[in-house]
């Protein structure tokens, strides 16, 4: 490994997380997007009561839009601050996000009551952690 093949590795490392997690919000807004609107049409207006919760809290197109980008904007600026000097955390992180979105779409059937919104939100979240690992861990193409 020669040091034009080092600098260009490290270079993309630190770039590269920030462009591939902003693609990972936009395809995962836009998939999850299609599928709240697939849903209103089949099911109508979707609605879930939080453990504990009195009144139910309406799904809305505002709501799925921050509840991407805010936390996956974060974590996604921690993982690049991070793999920066330790490049092994943006693997360990593909996997804990795809980790998460799958146990917490699983945890959600545990709390919803009914079955049809509580799968759409089940999709939202394994949409969510599918595009983070993704992002993380494609590999550019050497053509």
């Amino acid at each position: 490994m020669n040091a034009k093949t080092s600098t260009h590795t490290l270079s993309f490392s630190m770039t590269g997380i920030p462009r591939r997690v902003l693609f990972a919000i936009v395809v995962a807004v836009g998939l999850n997007l299609v599928v709240f609107w697939s849903a209103i049409v089949a099911i109508g207006p979707l609605s879930f009561t939080p453990p504990g919760a009195v009144d139910p809290i309406s799904i809305t197109v505002i709501n799925i839009i921050f509840a991407l980008v805010i936390p996956m904007g974060v974590v996604g600026t921690i993982v690049w601050l991070v793999a920066r000097h330790r490049p092994a955390t943006r693997t360990w992180a593909a996997w804990a996000g795809l980790s998460f979105g799958v146990l917490s779409a699983a945890l959600l059937f545990t709390m919803g009551e009914d079955l049809r919104t509580t799968a759409v939100l089940a999709a939202f979240h394994v949409i969510a952690g599918i595009a983070w690992f993704v992002c993380l861990t494609a590999r550019r193409s050497r053509a």
